[in-house]
């Protein structure tokens, strides 16, 4: 028995050896994922660190930090990090002081990232997306879009072998908005005015030339449909509070009762419909221009407009009316939008196109107010509208850019659903295809009378043009009447489009007085409210009526007013440079006329007072004043001018016309009299040359203004001519008084000698 326990023990010992003499091979796993398998160098165990690692082909940067062994093991606690650094202590220690031994696993970790907060996250990835985002409803906004929160997940699990968890899945998932029906918007209903209803549903209806056709014997003539082409339009109106319940009346209570609050709701009353000009559907008018509403509404609500625009200017007046945007109105003649038995008027581009007027409305106004927004959706051929709220998912989702209206194609059928860029969930299920009825909030709509829509008698066409906005011609001639007639005026300007009309006539305090004006005739505050004499001159000359005086009488009335304005106008900060020039060509002129009759040179200072002289500087005057007012009214009409805030008014960029301070008609005006002064004047500068520099000086300042100064080098060209006509006109004239003698002769000069040259020595 003792000699089999001997064998036993020897036998271990045999094997023990023998496991001893085989190789030590350490795993290495690298921070990239994969293990590394190497043998201990020269198995000597006082191998250091870095040597080991540099066996198996592995250069740690300087940050870098590796742990031996793993996690939890027996014994307790984590196994410690070491710092692989050049410098540090842990990477020279040896392979005994670690205690590495065959399959001793060391762990390069990669480096650390840092964790921010939800909001610090959030806030960078909105920066990263687009920082100059607006969140219309910051509660149902999403940090990240699902594209972008997708593309991270899946880069952040490659290299790893688990593969994405339920939580990463859960934390994309998350990145998607949930779309539901929403049953009620902050509007309760809608009061449509009928009237601007019924003329936009006219201006859709598009007049065609009949040709006439002989019709066979016994056969009636089919009804033809008239042509529709789809416009677009923004709505003015009011928010008011009413009780819920309009069936019956409550008897009215004290003032400090609370007991009504709770049956009040918040309703949209439309009191004009204004159509931007210039217009231009597409596809033949079945799809409605929405860039001429966008475009200016956007690019103002931004602040990026250098100009003021039409549509900033209709905001502008119906301020002074106490209207604000509430929605807009669109048209369609699309006869599938009505055959589904459950689709809507409204669909996917309308929705776009109205979230995106929204979002810019809540700017202006603020969230709260702005998101208070209706959608009218109106039949072009028979006139039905439906009104509607969009969902307040459906208007963050268009600022995000997840919803983006379908292109204006002929071939698509329907624009009923919406191809998203990244999906939602509807009913607890993903999709990228939306159906546009989900985006819809039902708004009871009801119809009155528009205090600002011309009246239940208006025409049905409108007053103005509908293509530029002008006033017509009859509209002129009724207003006119009513001021001859002494009553009815405020009562014919009670219309959006009249006002807005004249506001372009007018200048900029006129126009807000006048509305004013209406403001209060229309709340019924007619007692007391009419035109005062300024305002009734005003109108009458931009209207082109008389109203019983004198023609010159009412143009110097109504000029005077504003002479200080058209004085600065004229830019008189360069009357002192044509000045100097004038007298260099004169003294020029002198001293050439001395040197060739051998005479004195003291005769500048009485040339100069000549009338003639006199003349030819009155004469460039007025070619530098008149070529100053009208490149301004040319700028100003075709809103090339910008006004920059804190623009002082005795600076030479002072522009009168484009602050709405001098009414066009008045400046035109004005620049016609100096115009007729100059041509009156320019038969009595001396000399035919110079005579003829005035006149056409006269003609290239006009034709600089409207048709030269878009070409860069001929308006170079322009400008220096004119620079230069001055002293050459002057010296020219100078040349032509002195050789033509009667005024030397009058200075007591002595008689021409052979030379034909007057003789004087002063």
């Amino acid at each position: 028995m003792r000699r089999l326990h001997s064998l036993l023990l020897l036998a271990i010992a045999i094997l023990a050896s023998a496991g001893a003499a085989g190789p030590t091979v350490l795993r290495i796993r690298t921070a990239s994922g994969p293990v590394l398998r190497v043998p201990l160098p020269n198995e000597d165990a006082s191998t250091t660190l870095s040597s080991i690692l540099a066996a198996a082909g592995v250069e740690p940067d300087d940050a870098a930090k590796c742990q031996v062994g793993l996690p939890g093991k027996a014994g307790g606690g984590d196994p410690d990090i070491l710092d692989l650094s050049p410098e540090s202590a842990d990477a020279q220690k040896t392979a005994a002081e670690l205690g590495l031994k065959h399959g001793s696993l060391i762990t390069i970790l990669p480096p650390p990232m840092d964790k921010p907060s939800k909001t610090d996250a959030a806030s960078a990835s909105i920066k990263e997306e687009d920082a100059d985002r607006f969140d219309p409803f910051p509660d149902l906004a999403k940090s990240t879009s699902y594209s972008a929160a997708s593309r991270r997940s899946r880069a952040l699990s490659r290299g790893v072998s688990r593969g994405r968890t339920y939580g990463d899945i859960s934390r994309v998932r998350s990145t998607m908005h949930a779309v539901e029906p929403q049953s009620k918007g902050p509007l309760t209903r809608v009061y449509v005015c009928q009237v601007g209803a019924a003329r936009f549903q006219n201006h859709c209806i598009v007049s065609t030339p009949k040709k006439k056709q002989k019709q066979p014997s016994g056969k009636k003539r089919k009804d033809e449909k008239p042509k529709v082409e789809n416009r677009a339009a923004l709505l003015f109106g009011t928010i008011n509070k009413e009780r819920v319940d309009q069936s019956r009346k409550k008897a009215r209570t004290s003032l400090s009762s609370i007991h009504e609050d709770d049956k009040m709701c918040e309703v949209a009353k439309v009191h004009a419909v204004w159509e931007p000009p210039g217009q231009k559907p597409t596809l033949d008018g079945k799809h409605y221009d929405e860039d001429c509403l966008l475009s200016a509404y956007a690019a103002d609500a931004e602040g990026k407009l250098t100009k003021e625009s039409a549509t900033d200017r209709a905001i502008r007046v119906a301020g002074w009316l106490g209207l604000q945007p509430i929605g807009w109105m669109f048209s369609y003649a699309d006869e599938d939008r009505h055959e589904d038995g459950d689709a809507l008027p409204v669909h996917g581009r309308d929705a776009a196109v109205g979230a995106k007027l929204q979002i810019e409305t809540m700017k202006r106004r603020g969230r709260e107010e702005g998101r208070k927004f209706v959608t009218l959706a109106l039949d072009g051929r028979v006139g039905a509208t439906e009104g509607f709220q969009l969902s307040d998912v459906c208007v963050q989702m268009v600022a995000e850019g997840v919803v983006a209206p379908p292109a204006v194609d002929e071939s698509r059928q329907s624009t009923r659903f919406l191809d998203l860029k990244d999906p939602v969930v509807v009913s607890g299920e993903e999709t990228k295809r939306l159906d546009s009825v989900l985006l819809l909030v039902n708004t009871a709509m009801l119809s009155h009378v528009g205090l600002y829509s011309g009246g239940a008698g208006a025409p049905a066409g409108g007053n103005v043009k509908r293509g530029s906005g002008a006033l017509l011609v009859k509209t002129r001639k009724r207003i006119l009447a009513s001021m001859n007639d002494g009553s009815g005026v405020l009562k014919e300007l009670c219309d959006f489009d009249v006002l807005l009309a004249l506001d372009s006539l007018l200048a900029r305090e006129d126009s807000e007085k006048l509305c004013l004006l209406v403001r209060k005739y229309a709340r019924g505050q007619k007692k007391g409210t009419a035109l005062d004499a300024h305002l009734n001159l005003a109108l009458q000359s931009v209207l082109g009526g008389d109203a019983g005086i004198d023609g010159d009488a009412k143009d110097k009335s109504y000029i005077r007013p504003y002479l200080k304005q058209l004085f600065l106008l004229a830019r008189p900060v360069n009357f002192p440079v044509v000045a100097l020039f004038h007298v260099l060509g004169v003294h020029q002129a002198v001293q050439v006329w001395a040197s060739a009759s051998d005479s004195s040179t003291k005769l500048l200072g009485r040339l100069l007072v000549h009338p003639s002289m006199v003349l030819v500087l009155i004469s460039l005057l007025l070619v530098t004043s008149t070529s100053m007012i009208t490149n301004d009214y040319y700028d100003a009409k075709n809103g090339v001018d910008a006004v920059s805030e804190g623009e002082d008014n005795a600076n030479e960029h002072y522009h009168p016309l484009a602050r709405g301070e001098v009414p066009m008609s008045t400046a035109k005006a004005f620049d016609s009299y100096l115009y007729a002064v100059l041509l009156l004047s320019s038969p009595f500068v001396p000399g035919v040359i110079p005579r003829l520099l005035v006149i056409g000086g006269a003609i290239v300042t006009y034709l600089y203004t409207t048709h030269l100064k878009p070409k860069t080098w001929i308006k170079n060209l322009s400008c220096a001519a004119l620079v230069a006509m001055s002293p050459v006109t002057s010296g020219l004239a100078a040349w032509s008084v002195l050789t033509e003698g009667s005024f030397l002769k009058g200075l007591g000069a002595t008689p021409r000698n052979n030379d034909g040259y007057y003789r004087f020595y002063g």
